[in-house]
This record gives C-alpha cells, structure tokens and sequence, in this order.
C-alpha cells in the first residue's frame, strides 16, 4: 500500500499500487457526499472505502438479488428442511454466488489485459 491523498479533501489515504494508476483518488467520505459521480468517471478513479462497508454492501445488494429467485424456486424444498439443514444450505448457497463472481470478475480482468496486448 501506498499513500496518496484525496483530490476533494487532500486527506491522505491508502492506495494500492494499481490503485496509484489511476487519474483522481477520493476518500469514501468524498465519495459517499459525490453521488452524481458517473461509471465512466468512476473507472478512471481509485476509491478508498472502508473494507468492512464494502463486504457489507456487497453482500446486501447479493442478498437482494439473489434471495427471490431461490426462495421462488425452491420455497417448498426448504420449507421442509431442518433449521441446521437450511442454514448449510445458505451458506453452501452463498459460498457459491461468491466464488462464481470471484471467479467472473478474475476472467473480467483477465480479458482486459488480453485486449490490450498488441495483435
């Protein structure tokens, strides 16, 4: 990690060092006040945010997803389970979307880099 500073606040901030890279930094205070910040300028910006907030998100915006297509489709089947059943399912559930959309942003990138690679 290296450090930086916001370009709105001019706090410093960790940086990785492909997060370095990037044109503008903003702390996620900054970031948070600075909703009408657009995709494109948000993937030449590197954004600190708080590790713990980021997970939570993450797994809140899976959960609302993902959850009404499951409970939709098999209601009935876990309906019959026991609770220790269920949560192992969930989680076994859960341990999946994750590892799949690990493994979807790896390729992702991957295919990036493969683009950039003179022909």
């Amino acid at each position: 990690m290296e450090k930086t500073k916001c370009n709105l606040c001019h706090k410093e901030m960790n940086c990785s060092e492909e997060g370095c890279d990037t044109v503008k930094h903003l702390c996620f205070e900054c970031y948070r006040q600075h909703e009408e910040i657009s995709d494109v300028e948000l993937d030449k910006m590197h954004v600190e945010a708080p590790s713990a907030e980021v997970r939570q998100k993450m797994v809140d915006s899976m959960v609302e997803e993902v959850f009404p297509g499951i409970w939709d489709e098999r209601k009935e089947e876990l309906k019959e389970l026991s609770k220790k059943e269920l949560a192992k399912f969930m989680f076994s559930f859960g341990a999946q979307v994750m590892s799949e959309s690990l493994m979807d942003e790896g390729d992702d990138e991957e295919e990036a880099t493969e683009d950039e690679k003179p022909l």
